[in-house]
């Protein structure tokens, strides 16, 4: 904290001095300063450096850049015109973040995967050396930047003396360019203090974050974070006149879109089924206003989707794109909709997605999405297809799908198998769903399985493990059904609830931890469409539809069997 206030007082005062200050902590190895004006980087520098004076050049070099910046007419030393003093008045409006090398540990590897594999995303820093000159990437920058470890080796590799042929080509040899140019790759922890305003006062950060906390989960908690999910996606919506829906990936430190800046029909049309999912369930939940601004929206969204246009997304080109508007529909129910829209989704979409019921060509996936769709909407009178054939085609996906596949087909091949049994004492596939179950918490990441250095990961669900467990929003894909199994009495008996309500909400305490909080706000520019967002994992802040709206239905599900079971 020491080196922190020496930095604001310098910063504040709109000069650091040209006279070395040795401020750095003890073990400290190097310092990074990021100043950022209106969440924008005017200044960032980064050292190595041992002999006490990282912060202090650290320090020096962003702010050089920064007074460029925002003055760049204004000359270095002019500390009595004017223009200075403008200048000083600029500096209160400068939010600072520090961060601070511990001890650096080399790091192996031929390759860069497997270099790169020993840090941590967002935890550890990278840096190389050839001779005596260092360059190192802080995690917070590469959190800030949304670059990977490797992609850290990459720049800091780049801009030594080493040859730029192969440097950023994945099958490099690392250890040809340790015996050629005596390169030296190593890994570090750092203290990460920031400020998320230039008016609140800093805060230590993990993984430019904080640790979640499961005692921050409960009923209420459950629901803000749903509606400030469903708030989340409709921040992304297209602001045009044009019919286009939902924005793609936004990406919250640039503060802009992925290309093409339209998301995909499947991805709409699974956003436009969770608003409609979290409106059913906010029927007899919320006040009648917000429940009508639920409805409101959920339907516009699917209005917008379920019209024709030449360059807007397509749900009818799409047979999963189709099956997630039919659910979304069923609902909202038909009344919520137009008599156009009504009449695309009965023409285009329904024969669509039988066709492609029982199409052996697509993937298990999409036909199980699709089964699912059909096996609500086979109930009723006028139903589209016989629900012998959804049954079949249901039944086949167990058959044929092995264990270890089967939570690949989440959550719908679950949801198609209970509304085909509805309100049946049993349910068949229920020893193949509860095998899913057990199998999906053996690859629940535990404290033991990441130590210290990974509390923020504890709860992720990873069928794959490398070195170390990396969960991702890919938790959320098995976790929606196992929150709805936790409410049929059918598949967790009594006598189970307790032990499964704590291992779900394990899980729904990394689904929180994926969500972007007010501690994030120091690397984002935009609150209004980065507040309450999910990420694709801790280290990517990429927000997309689909991730969100997972999320949401992971989210109603669980409430919804919480409240089954009171």
């Amino acid at each position: 904290m020491e080196a922190y206030q020496a930095i604001q007082g310098w910063i504040r005062a709109g000069a650091v001095p040209s006279e070395p200050q040795r401020v750095d902590p003890q073990q400290a190895t190097g310092a990074s300063v990021t100043l950022r004006l209106s969440g924008a980087v005017v200044g960032r520098a980064s050292v190595v450096d041992e002999e006490g004076l990282a912060v202090w050049r650290a320090s020096r070099d962003a702010w050089a850049e920064a007074r460029r910046r925002l003055r760049p007419d204004t000359r270095e030393g002019a500390d009595d015109e004017p223009e200075h003093a403008e200048l000083v008045e600029r500096t209160a409006l400068i939010a600072i973040d520090l961060q601070i090398a511990g001890p650096l540990t080399p790091i192996g590897g031929a390759g860069l995967e497997e270099a790169a594999g020993e840090a941590s995303p967002g935890l550890h820093g990278v840096a190389a050396r050839v001779g005596r000159r260092f360059e190192a990437v802080f995690p917070g920058t590469m959190l800030a930047t949304n670059i990977t470890p490797a992609q850290g080796l990459v720049i800091a590799m780049s801009a030594l003396d080493l040859p730029r042929a192969g440097i950023g080509d994945p099958r490099v040899n690392l250890d040809a360019l340790r015996r050629e140019h005596g390169l030296s790759l190593y890994r570090f922890e750092v203290a990460h203090l920031a400020q998320v305003s230039s008016d609140r006062p800093p805060r230590f950060l993990y993984r430019g974050g904080r640790v979640r906390q499961m005692s921050e989960i409960n009923e209420r908690s459950l629901r803000e974070f749903g509606d400030g999910l469903f708030e989340h996606i409709l921040a992304h919506r297209w602001v045009g006149e044009e019919p286009f829906g939902l924005m793609s990936a936004y990406r919250p430190w640039a503060g802009d879109y992925e290309q093409p800046m339209i998301a995909e029909a499947r991805s709409q049309a699974l956003a436009a089924y969770a608003l409609a999912r979290w409106s059913a369930l906010m029927r007899t939940e919320a006040t009648e206003a917000l429940a009508l601004h639920y409805a409101e929206a959920a339907a516009s969204l699917l209005e917008k989707l379920a019209q024709e246009t030449e360059e807007g997304p397509d749900i009818g080109a799409s047979a999963t794109a189709a099956a997630l508007s039919l659910l979304a529909r069923a609902a909202l129910g038909a009344d919520s909709l137009s008599a156009e829209a009504n009449e695309l989704l009965d023409r285009r979409c329904l024969s669509l997605a039988v066709e492609m019921l029982e199409n052996q060509s697509a993937s298990a996936g999409e036909r199980a999405i699709v089964a699912f769709a059909l096996a609500r909407l086979s109930s009723g009178d006028e139903a589209p297809v016989e629900r012998d054939r959804v049954r079949a085609v249901v039944r086949e996906l167990f058959r044929t799908t092995s264990a270890g596949d089967l939570p690949s087909l989440m959550p719908w091949l679950g949801w198609a198998e209970l509304a085909m049994v509805e309100d049946q004492p049993d349910v068949p596939a229920g020893v193949a769903l509860r095998s899913f179950r057990s199998t999906v918490w053996r690859h629940q990441v535990e404290p033991r399985d990441v130590g210290e250095e990974g509390l923020d990961l504890v709860g992720g669900i990873v069928f794959t493990r490398g070195r170390a467990p990396l969960p991702s929003w890919h938790t959320l894909r098995p976790l929606a059904f196992i929150a709805t199994m936790l409410g049929d009495d059918r598949l967790t008996d009594d006598e189970e609830v307790g032990a499964e309500l704590l291992r779900l909400m394990g899980s729904i305490r990394f689904v929180l931890q994926l969500s972007v909080d007010e501690t994030h706000m120091h690397m984002f520019r935009d609150r209004g469409r980065s507040l309450g967002g999910v990420r694709l994992a801790p280290w990517d802040h990429r927000l997309t539809p689909e991730a969100n709206a997972m999320a949401l239905l992971t989210v109603a599900e669980t409430l919804e069997s919480v409240r089954r079971r009171r």
